[in-house]
């Protein structure tokens, strides 16, 4: 058992082989395990929750690495644990990129205002926390991608679980992939704001140019806007290509 893991959710078996042999692969050169989540707690959730609620499953590991099963890591991508080596810090991504308002300035205007802020609201009435709404939107990230220490950061998925099933008027949200990610990111920003650190693009590269021949980034994220344009290019695009 190695002191580090790499880990996906793989609910339904939708996760395509090639984006499997790029994620294990990546473990592999860097020294880790590999894991991937099957099953949920609660089959009334969407599966991405099961990304916020499986801590009891991968316990054991000093430090853990989560990349979401539509990714695709390159093959010279450095190893992350080495990068960020901080332990007391909690790595993401953000959510909205700079390069994503390039691609629809409006659309990206308007999830932010609209709809982080939506559940912002939401969540403010549930736990009461005092998070700024202005540092919460602008430190906003996308849960496809984070890393962090088990043991210290271990707080953060118990409460997350204990937010869970979703009750009292909020199981509208229990298939809300968009709830999920607000919680997530409501729950580090009121327990562990210090930790939350955001980090290059590169290590979430949202709504990628599949056009391209090769990838410009450590990690390509098949999903967006216009998810439904990219998301089967997937299952060939050559992440071995230097």
């Amino acid at each position: 058992m190695s002191k580090n893991l790499v880990w996906t959710v793989n609910i339904n078996n939708h996760m395509s082989s090639n984006a499997r042999e790029s994620i294990s692969d990546a473990a592999d050169r860097w020294g880790c395990d590999y894991l991937e989540i099957r099953t949920i707690f609660d089959t009334r959730l969407y599966p991405s929750f099961a990304k916020i609620c499986s801590f009891e499953k991968i316990e054991g590991y000093e430090r853990a690495v989560y990349f979401d099963s539509d990714m695709l890591i390159h093959i010279d991508t450095p190893n992350p644990f080495e990068i960020f080596s901080d332990e007391s810090k909690f790595y993401a991504t953000l959510d909205i990129h700079p390069h994503r308002y390039k691609i629809d300035d409006e659309i990206w205007s308007n999830v932010k205002n609209d709809n982080q802020e939506y559940y912002y609201n939401i969540l403010e009435q549930q736990f009461g926390w005092k998070i700024s709404k202005d540092i919460f939107l602008d430190k906003f990230f996308n849960s496809g991608f984070f890393l962090y220490s088990s043991k210290r950061h271990k707080s953060i998925f118990k409460a997350i679980s204990q937010a869970l099933p979703l009750t009292d008027g909020r199981e509208v949200f229990s298939f809300s992939a968009h709830y999920e990610q607000a919680l997530f990111n409501y729950i580090v920003q009121g327990m562990r704001p210090n930790d939350l650190t955001i980090v290059d693009e590169s290590w979430n590269y949202l709504e990628p140019p599949i056009n391209e021949p090769k990838m410009n980034s450590y990690v390509w994220h098949f999903t967006g806007y216009n998810f439904w344009k990219i998301k089967d290019s997937i299952k060939d695009y050559d992440w071995r290509l230097k």
